[in-house]
């Protein structure tokens, strides 16, 4: 999806020299990129639930044996229903952490350097890049 865009300007300069053949072809492939590029994010989505489930049901099961090797003095001294929800808290807040970075932080800052190589190569202009990354 990143460099889409260039095959979009490939199609707009073939338009106006009125090369509609390979304008058609630019633009079946910027489409067919932007396609690809949604799939793969939807795949991206569906990969990380089956492992965001799979990491919630072993660390709850940590967690429930952890709290029922405790000692029944412990049980009895404290409010159980706030440790329990303390925990679900944390087991969230985890979860959603993960989410963030490895779903939209990585992947932004990865695309952030792919455009300014892409700009540094392409366009031939490494000061641009620079000016982009900052």
């Amino acid at each position: 999806a990143v460099i889409s865009p260039i095959f979009l300007g490939r199609a707009s300069t073939a338009l106006s020299r009125s090369d509609y053949a390979s304008c058609a072809k630019f633009a079946m492939i910027y489409c067919a990129m932007q396609f690809a590029s949604i799939a793969l994010k939807e795949c991206q989505s569906l990969f990380y639930l089956r492992v965001a489930q799979a990491a919630f049901i072993q660390l709850s099961e940590v967690a429930f044996y952890h709290l029922h090797s405790l000692s029944l003095d412990w049980h009895l001294k404290k409010k159980l229903g706030e440790t329990i929800r303390s925990m679900d808290r944390g087991i969230a807040s985890c979860d959603t952490l993960m989410k963030y970075m490895f779903l939209w932080l990585f992947p932004a800052i990865g695309e952030c350097i792919l455009v300014c190589i892409i700009f540094a190569t392409y366009f031939d202009y490494l000061p641009l890049a620079f000016a982009i990354f900052t």
